[in-house]
């Protein structure tokens, strides 16, 4: 469901719940009505056990129910469906792990016969690792900082390429990501701009996707690193929506 620094991220904060709440804007007003889109919810520990989906008009449509094994692992992830009534279960995911680091992920359907059913590797932190075909060589600096990292298809050939660029700190900068076509490379397909305060701490990032001109976004955080609020921006640096963040508290 998410990464593990994400839930240490979380219990360090003592966050307990986290509503998304968007807003459009029309000719350059921002809308004074948003839309709430996602609802999640914590225990003390930083595991995720509720997820809320909602629709364009703000109503609920589904909730997740993830469970946790003794390791604290995801078990069981049961999404019911609000939209019907009667909560009926949509469909259940079950993740079941073995003593060589290996995880079977079964996906059941709302009539609960399975799906489909795969065996991946576990990493060190407990994270999922999806095999895509790719062999990927990491390059360090003399300060053990990655500086670049590529990423090769089964015959050989870069699919894609990133670049990590850092301040006098040594604090991350910029991070640049390219793509490969047959015929070359083409221009930076992904740029992202961290921008730190006087301490180090990040209080906004500036993506920019290339391959979507409507997708330039800036992103703004707390000092605990929780997102604040991003806005996304079109292809003529005009704000098209507006999004919001807001924390509940043990």
């Amino acid at each position: 469901w998410y990464r593990k620094s994400d839930k240490e991220k979380i219990a360090k904060a003592k966050i307990k719940t986290i509503s998304h709440y968007t807003y459009k804007y029309s000719f350059g007003k921002l809308d004074s009505i948003g839309i709430k889109t996602a609802f999640c919810k914590y225990d003390q520990q930083g595991n995720r056990v509720e997820d809320q989906e909602f629709g364009r008009d703000g109503k609920l449509q589904y909730r997740w129910i993830i469970e946790y094994d003794g390791l604290g692992r995801v078990s069981d992830a049961t999404c019911r469906n609000e939209k019907s009534g009667d909560q009926s279960i949509d469909q259940k995911i079950t993740y079941r792990y073995d003593d060589k680091s290996n995880v079977k992920i079964t996906k059941y359907n709302y009539l609960g016969k399975v799906e489909q059913s795969e065996l991946l590797k576990c990493d060190r932190f407990g994270d999922v690792v999806v095999d895509n075909g790719e062999d990927c060589k990491v390059n360090f600096d003399e300060q053990g900082k990655r500086i670049d990292s590529s990423c090769f298809n089964e015959y050989g050939r870069i699919k894609t390429r990133i670049l990590y660029k850092y301040d006098l700190r040594g604090m991350l900068l910029e991070t640049i990501r390219y793509t490969y076509i047959p015929a070359g490379s083409e221009p930076p397909a992904f740029t992202e701009i961290s921008i730190y305060d006087s301490n180090g701490i990040v209080t906004e990032k500036r993506k920019n996707v290339q391959q979507y001109s409507d997708k330039n976004c800036i992103y703004k955080y707390a000092r605990d690193g929780m997102m604040l609020e991003w806005t996304e921006y079109d292809r003529f640096d005009e704000p098209k929506e507006f999004h919001k963040f807001v924390y509940e508290y043990y």
